[in-house]
């Protein structure tokens, strides 16, 4: 079950990581468009790029000492873990028995638990 939670926070942070990515892509697309690049906003999704390669390190670490890796960010259930996540708690996906278990366990390795 850790591996699952484990696997699905990998796949939260690598999203979130290409989401950056493609705003600073779009932020120097634009300016060259003819307006103005902001160096400031680019920063910042800079930073977030970085602190998702930080996490993802982590996670993966996490899994190494565990002697597993991660399961695919395809797979059916780590995908609707993933949705879970990002989705309101009183939504039907993640009420599902067979999701409840690994949402809890990942959400309580987000606050700080093991």
């Amino acid at each position: 079950m850790v591996r699952l939670a484990l696997s699905a926070m990998v796949c939260v942070t690598n999203s979130e990581r290409a989401d950056a990515l493609r705003a600073i892509a779009d932020e120097k697309k634009y300016s060259r468009i003819g307006g103005v690049q902001n160096n400031s906003k680019i920063y910042d999704l800079q930073q977030q790029v970085r602190q998702s390669d930080q996490q993802t390190a982590l996670l993966v670490g996490d899994l190494k000492k565990r002697k597993t890796t991660a399961i695919k960010c395809a797979d059916p259930t780590v995908k609707q873990i993933v949705a879970c996540l990002h989705a309101a708690a009183e939504d039907a996906p993640c009420l599902v028995d067979s999701v409840a278990g690994p949402l809890e366990v990942t959400r309580a390795i987000e606050l700080g638990g093991n």
